[in-house]
């Protein structure tokens, strides 16, 4: 997984594990040298499509913020930091 997130993020990578979800997915903060990422692992090969989800609710109105989709695997999904609150938050 470091080696996928130094293109993005920048060498050295540190992670940082957020939550994890037993069986689903691990979510992590990727530091980097050049700048900050949330990373979704998923058990399945499920990232693809919480990627076209995610980039397609960005063509929306300003509100609420929607992360971009940084790079994305069968099963990782690198997205921008958003601070604030949960994007899950706005939509359910």
């Amino acid at each position: 997984m470091i080696e996928q997130l130094e293109p993005v993020v920048g060498a050295p990578v540190r992670l940082e594990l957020l939550k994890q979800k037993a069986g689903r997915r691990s979510t992590y903060r990727a530091h980097g040298s050049q700048r900050t990422a949330i990373v979704k692992v998923y058990e399945g090969d499920r990232a693809r499509t919480v990627a076209r989800r995610v980039a397609s609710l960005g063509e929306g109105p300003y509100e609420p913020r929607v992360p971009q989709v940084w790079a994305e695997t069968d099963d990782m999904l690198v997205l921008s930091e958003i601070r604030g609150r949960p994007l899950r938050a706005s939509v359910l």
